[in-house]
């Protein structure tokens, strides 16, 4: 009986060893199953980060939880255990978007010549709330510019500047006000403030430059508003230029998110500068014998070299004053059949 007991004791033994040995093996494979399914999600991802400027696309992503950081100008973005950084082509957009629906964003930052194709990315997460006045002709045209350019997909209303809205238990909520202070709207709806941690308030102040019959410049400020102090001054706090750099304010989580994705921006516009530079001195030096074209080139490169000096000192209030100078001298370039910069 004793070596009964004692063979059965051991075959137990020997069974949890094996149980305990496939269960490691069950383990292992599932998690490098989770990091393969990771890195395909990383390069589908990557894939739509590519797409034509102007174009959104929508794709399930079933239990999707993707993070983006930024350091130093140099966006990260992580699904499960895979990471990937993106050097050259910014991307904004929320921190953490856990959804089963990714939407993305591109546009052609242009300043006045192209820099880079920025990439936003959200998801049906995040509810996009812009606050406008339908008797003021800009606001309402803001509005309509926002309300138009984000995925038809995306979660987005246009709301009165103080109207009632209710909580629909988003993971993440941007409010936006057009050409107005959106503290109104804060002001009337408390669960906001009592969701702090997930809203995002911005406000907006566009000051478009119509440069000619099929051309308006867009430019204006903006502020990240406190939802306890309200908004800021506008004046010499945030300028943007073009809609490209306005939807990375728009997308971005906070002020150091938008600045962080901004900064390889202006370094990658300031060494795309540096080749117009060049090429501005040549066609200088070219037309030195032409009486209309050396004209138009006299303060060319002093121009594009302010484009370069604002990209150096991140600066997009004086890069729009040197870039609307460029612009005229390039327009007036190609109204008297000379080459033009870019």
């Amino acid at each position: 009986m004793i070596g009964e007991q004692v063979n059965w004791i051991y075959v137990l033994i020997a069974g949890g060893v094996i149980l305990l040995f496939f269960a490691g093996v069950a383990i292992k494979q599932r998690e490098a199953a989770k990091k393969s399914l990771a890195e395909d999600s990383l390069k589908v991802v990557d894939s739509l980060t590519y797409q034509p400027s102007g174009s959104s696309q929508m794709i399930d992503f079933p239990n999707l939880e993707m993070k983006l950081a930024c350091s130093k100008g140099l966006t990260s973005i992580s699904i499960g255990g895979a990471q990937q950084l993106r050097p050259l082509m910014p991307v904004f957009g929320s921190s953490t978007i856990k959804s089963d629906e990714l939407l993305t964003l591109t546009k052609q930052w242009q300043a006045p010549f192209r820099v880079a194709d920025f990439v936003f990315l959200t998801s049906k997460d995040t509810r996009y709330i812009v606050a406008f006045s339908s008797t003021d002709a800009m606001s309402f045209a803001l509005k309509e510019r926002i309300m138009k350019t984000l995925p038809e997909q995306a979660v987005k209303e246009a709301v009165a500047p103080s109207a009632s809205i209710a909580d629909k238990s988003h993971r993440r909520i941007v409010i936006i006000g057009a050409n107005l202070d959106p503290s109104a709207l804060v002001n009337a709806n408390a669960w906001l403030t009592s969701s702090k941690s997930k809203v995002t308030v911005i406000r907006i102040q566009s000051n478009d430059r119509v440069a000619s019959a099929s051309k308006t410049s867009r430019r204006g400020e903006l502020g990240y508003c406190s939802l306890s102090t309200g908004c800021p001054a506008l004046t010499g706090n945030l300028n943007y230029l073009e809609d490209a750099m306005l939807f990375a304010a728009i997308y971005s989580e906070n002020q150091a998110s938008f600045s962080c994705g901004m900064e390889r921006a202006f370094e990658r516009l300031r060494d795309v500068s540096q080749v117009y530079w060049t090429r501005t001195n040549s066609l200088k030096t070219y037309y030195q014998t032409d009486a209309v074209c050396r004209v138009k080139y006299a303060s060319a490169p002093n121009k594009v070299d302010a484009i370069k000096s604002a990209a150096a000192a991140k600066n997009a209030g004086v890069l729009t004053t040197a870039r609307d100078s460029l612009e005229i001298v390039n327009d007036e370039a190609l109204n008297s059949a000379c080459a033009t910069i870019y």
